[in-house]
């Protein structure tokens, strides 16, 4: 395991990075100034398109310290620049802390065999859980669940993001993002670790963790009959093929995700209905941030 790993892996168990200092939020007067984010991010915090993130159920923190950051030049974006430069740090927290009262609503994990890939003989939805509860030990790569939560609503406190329900094509973007050895802020960010992790991950691995967060639950046979047909008639663009739009850490885990720590720990998928995935849990990757370098270019990304 490489030292700066070692290191944020060994400050999250210490309690994280420190919280960026922010107003307190009023949610209900957020949810008049959130209209204008709407158009990307969903009425109900739920993005009609798959490249921009959803933000429902988000940490109100990490959404502040994000937001900030495309205020203030830590994370470039062109899209999001004419909605947030005006906005003061109360104006934030109060968008912040209204999105953190919505819910994000589950999508559907790939279940399809992996086909093309020499020596993979899994599905998409089973090799992303296995990495997900469990890593890539071979490669360096540590369970994800270790920073975003056995059920994927992340650590807040430590700055490291809810992934559950993200969007698989907006996962896969992140995770090229930090592939490409990019990162948000300066190099104190915790996105920095991202980087580390995600090079470590073939274009197959990273397929697989984007669609499984997504859903943490297998498709029925007629919705994966329907998806297995979407892919073959080319329909769908492959997740590591799609655009690169945007994307973090809580002090100590909850109750009840140590609870799902002990149920999940074996690698295999939920089969809970989908509209039970609160409770079977969902789950997507973060950041901290005091600093403001452009060091990352999310030209493409339009939101947070």
């Amino acid at each position: 395991m490489s030292k700066r790993l070692f290191v944020w892996l060994a400050m999250i168990v210490a309690g994280g990075v420190q919280a960026m200092d922010a107003p307190v939020g009023d949610a209900q007067v957020g949810a008049n100034k959130a209209i204008p984010c709407s158009g990307c991010h969903g009425m109900d915090g739920n993005s009609p398109a798959p490249e921009w993130p959803s933000l429902g159920g988000q940490s109100a923190d990490y959404v502040y310290r994000q937001t900030v950051m495309f205020r203030d030049g830590g994370r470039v974006n062109a899209l999001m620049e004419p909605f947030v430069v005006g906005l003061s740090d109360q104006d934030i927290a109060d968008i912040s802390a209204h999105f953190a009262t919505l819910t994000t609503t589950p999508g559907v994990a790939d279940d399809s065999p992996i086909q093309g890939i020499a020596g993979v003989d899994d599905t998409y939805a089973n090799l992303g859980q296995a990495i997900y509860r469990g890593g890539v030990p071979a490669a360096g790569v540590p369970a994800c669940q270790a920073c975003h939560g056995p059920s994927g609503r992340g650590i807040p406190g430590a700055g490291y993001p809810a992934v559950a329900g993200q969007h698989a094509v907006y996962n896969a973007a992140r995770l090229n993002f930090f592939h490409s050895g990019q990162h948000y802020g300066n190099d104190n960010d915790p996105s920095t670790i991202m980087v580390t992790i995600a090079q470590r991950l073939q274009p197959v691995q990273i397929d697989a963790l984007a669609t499984y967060m997504e859903g943490l639950h297998r498709a029925d046979p007629a919705a994966q009959a329907e998806l297995a047909a979407a892919r073959n008639e080319s329909a769908l663009v492959p997740a590591t093929q799609a655009l690169d739009p945007a994307d973090a850490p809580v002090p100590d885990m909850d109750a009840e995700d140590a609870a799902d720590a002990g149920a999940d720990a074996a690698p295999e998928i939920d089969a809970e209905p989908a509209d039970e995935a609160d409770e079977a849990d969902t789950a997507q990757p973060d950041e901290d941030t005091t600093a403001a370098e452009p060091d990352s270019d999310d030209s493409n990304d339009p939101g947070t």
